[in-house]
């Protein structure tokens, strides 16, 4: 069959997927999803832990949003952040 298309074989030594790499580029940690992070006080010992399976740029960016927000329903972080006047780094 290979002489009716012309076809030539050869037997690599190796096999095809060690020949081939699939190497991604890395993950800026801002652009990882499904991580742990931690939001520390700057005047304080009162930290912030939580999992989220969003972008974690994207969920401190909802934070930062929660943090400038008055009213309404706060998050733990704002509403120590406006008790206390402190600041989150």
């Amino acid at each position: 069959m290979a002489e009716k298309f012309n076809l030539q074989l050869n037997y690599p030594k190796k096999k095809l997927n060690a020949c081939i790499t699939t190497a991604k580029d890395k993950l800026a940690n801002m652009s990882k999803c499904d991580v742990v992070y931690k939001i520390s006080c700057r005047y304080c010992d009162a930290m912030y832990i939580n999992q989220t399976k969003k972008q974690l740029q994207t969920r401190i960016q909802e934070h930062l949003k929660d943090i400038n927000q008055r009213s309404g329903c706060l998050s733990i972080i704002s509403d120590h952040r406006l008790t206390n006047k402190h600041e989150f780094k």
